[in-house]
């Protein structure tokens, strides 16, 4: 039915068009099969080296079409999962961030968090403050001094793995 020439001119064909011996065979013995058994609506086949050609043509793009599909699903789902994780690291040390915050502040008084919210959230200058509050510019800027001191001095005596520090 297919003489050893017409098989090599196929066999050329279908490695022309995926560039990979294995795949080519593939394609090849696949549509061999096609043309051996046509099934029972096929039409007879008149030029069956044109029927060949069409049928490994065919073929081949069906499998690069299913293959971008996977690569197109397999990369979704791949960047969905590392904005999913990088979600989930985030929450994470925003939530180890604020037990460290909330831990550090429970030592203060209220005015203390008072001032500190002040000047660390709302970005009021000491001269600011000492008008929001009455008193002077160095009293507000030595208790902000003192403050921060004994935030520093809690921190360094953390266990460094409350920190995150392994």
């Amino acid at each position: 039915m297919i003489d050893k020439s017409e098989l090599d001119t196929l066999f050329r064909y279908a490695l022309a068009l995926c560039q990979d011996r294995d795949e080519a065979y593939d394609l090849l013995y696949s549509n061999i099969e096609k043309l051996l058994n046509p099934g029972k609506n096929i039409q007879p086949v008149n030029n069956k080296m044109a029927f060949m050609k069409r049928c490994i043509r065919n073929s081949y793009f069906d499998i690069q079409r299913h293959k971008k599909i996977r690569l197109i699903k397999s990369d979704t789902l791949q960047n969905e999962h590392q904005a999913l994780q990088q979600q989930l690291e985030s929450l994470e040390e925003s939530m180890i961030k604020q037990q460290e915050v909330e831990h550090l502040l429970e030592g203060l008084k209220s005015e203390e968090r008072e001032l500190l919210y002040l000047w660390a959230v709302e970005g009021y200058t000491a001269q600011e403050i000492a008008d929001l509050q009455g008193g002077g510019r160095g009293t507000w800027l030595s208790r902000m001094h003192r403050i921060k001191a004994k935030l520093r001095n809690k921190w360094i005596m953390q266990p460094s793995q409350k920190r995150g520090k392994q």
